[in-house]
C-alpha cells in the first residue's frame, strides 16, 4: 500500500490547512461573535505519566483537554458540541462510562497497529501499548494519550525519531483524501504536546475489513491556533466558570 504523494499538500492561504482534499479553515471570529484568542509562545516542555491500570487512566481525563476533545472545541466534531464538552468537564452531566464500542476500539488498537506495521515496516514500540499520558508542564491541562509510538524503518531508535500513531476502527468507510476533520485535529494535537514531527493515522473499516492509513507532518501554525482555542476554553469556561454558548453540532 502506498501513501498518497499529495496527502500533506497545503494551500497558500495562511488561514487554511489541508490534509488530502479536506480544507480546515481557521475562522476570523468565534461562534459567539468574539474575536479569536491569541496565545503566548508555546513552550515545549513535556512529561509522561504511566498508570497502574486503565481505571486510573480514565479518572485523569477530567484534569485537562485531551486530543479527542480538541476537534469539539474547534467545532469540528459532529458528535459533540463545546457546550456539551463543558458540561462534562464541569461535572454537570454524569460521566459517560466506557461503553462496548469504546472498549472494543481500545482492544482493536493493537490490530490496527500491527496492520500498520505490516504495511509500512515500522517498528511499533511495545512499551507504548500500556495506557499513558503526556502533558505540557506549562499548560498541564494539555494532555494526550497516544495509541502507540513507532520508529520508521531505517532510523536510529531514539526519542527524536519517535512518531505518533493514532489507531481508529470505524463502521463507516473512510476515504484517504477525506478523513474526518476531528481525527486530523487529534493527531496534530498529539504531535505538538509530545513534541514529535511526524505521525500517522491508521484505521480499519470494520464493515468491509478494509485498512487505510495517512501520514501526518506537524504543522506549527495550526497547532498554535489549537493551543489558543484550548487556552481560552480552559481558562474562560473551566477555570472562569463561564457558560459557553449552546448550539447544535
Amino acid at each position: 500500500m502506498q501513501w498518497p504523494q499529495d496527502a500533506l499538500r497545503r494551500p497558500q492561504a495562511q488561514n487554511k490547512r489541508q490534509i488530502g482534499h479536506i480544507i480546515i479553515t481557521i475562522p476570523s471570529r468565534r461562534n459567539d461573535g468574539r474575536a479569536l484568542s491569541t496565545t503566548k509562545k508555546y513552550l515545549a516542555m513535556k512529561k509522561t505519566i504511566k498508570y497502574h491500570d486503565r481505571a486510573e487512566w480514565l479518572a485523569q481525563r477530567q484534569q485537562g483537554i485531551g486530543a479527542s476533545e480538541v476537534g469539539t472545541i474547534l467545532g469540528l466534531n459532529p458528535f459533540e458540541t463545546p457546550y456539551r464538552l463543558w458540561r462534562r468537564k464541569k461535572g454537570l452531566d454524569t460521566p459517560q462510562p466506557e461503553n462496548e464500542a469504546m472498549l472494543m476500539g481500545h482492544l482493536l488498537e493493537d490490530a490496527v497497529a500491527q496492520r500498520f506495521a505490516i504495511a509500512t515496516g515500522v517498528h511499533i514500540i511495545k512499551s507504548t501499548t500500556d495506557d499513558f499520558t503526556v502533558y505540557n508542564t506549562e499548560r498541564p491541562y494539555m494532555r494526550v494519550s497516544p495509541d502507540r509510538y513507532y520508529w520508521p524503518k531505517g532510523v536510529r531508535k531514539n526519542d527524536a525519531n519517535k512518531c505518533v500513531l493514532e489507531c481508529k476502527t470505524t463502521a463507516l468507510p473512510v476515504d484517504v483524501y477525506s478523513v474526518p476533520k476531528h481525527w486530523f485535529c487529534q493527531i496534530m494535537y498529539q504531535l505538538g504536546v509530545c513534541e514529535y514531527q511526524y505521525g500517522s493515522l491508521a484505521w480499519i473499516y470494520l464493515g468491509h475489513r478494509e485498512f487505510g492509513m495517512l501520514p501526518v507532518e506537524f504543522d506549527k501554525e495550526f497547532f498554535e491556533y489549537m493551543v489558543g482555542q484550548v487556552d481560552e476554553f480552559w481558562q474562560r469556561y473551566i477555570v472562569g466558570d463561564e457558560e459557553p454558548v449552546a448550539y447544535t453540532s
